[in-house]
């Protein structure tokens, strides 16, 4: 049974939270639907729907659009069609609403491993700005 914010699986009746205020609120029509469910059924159990969590969701912190388009010209090292795919993709979905997760969501499937690329692209060029380094020279002088 499901009705408005109010469930029953098996022996348990689950409440949503909004739902639940008003039930333990005496007087309200929820309370009132609530009881007479609980009088019919008193083997039943009362809980509240607590929010479903993802915990090995992978997250993009800083992903910007602008960062984006920065990510994709380091990556590509600055293919003109790579970064005029992103800014078609931005044109088309402009005015769409969740604009954000649409140009989130094409970036993250051209470049699933963005995060990886970016590292070795910057573990190589630091590579190659590094000099090695001289071995120490000892100048001794015998003046005498």
């Amino acid at each position: 049974m499901k009705n408005s914010g109010m469930t029953i699986k098996g022996n348990t009746i689950i409440l949503t939270k909004a739902y639940a205020q008003k039930a333990y609120t005496p007087g309200t029509a929820e309370f009132r639907e609530l009881s007479e469910i609980l009088k019919a059924y008193p083997h039943l159990t009362v809980t509240m729907r607590s929010a479903k969590q993802n915990g090995d969701k992978e997250k993009h912190d800083g992903l910007s659009i602008q960062r984006m388009g920065e990510i994709i010209r380091l990556i590509t090292d600055n293919d003109e069609n790579a970064t005029a795919a992103l800014e078609v993709t931005k044109a088309f979905y402009k005015n769409a609403d969740g604009y954000y997760g649409k140009v989130k969501r094409w970036f993250l499937a051209n470049y699933p491993n963005y995060k990886n690329d970016v590292a070795n692209k910057l573990n190589i060029q630091q590579e190659t700005n590094t000099q090695p380094e001289q071995p120490a020279t000892l100048n001794l002088s015998l003046a005498g």
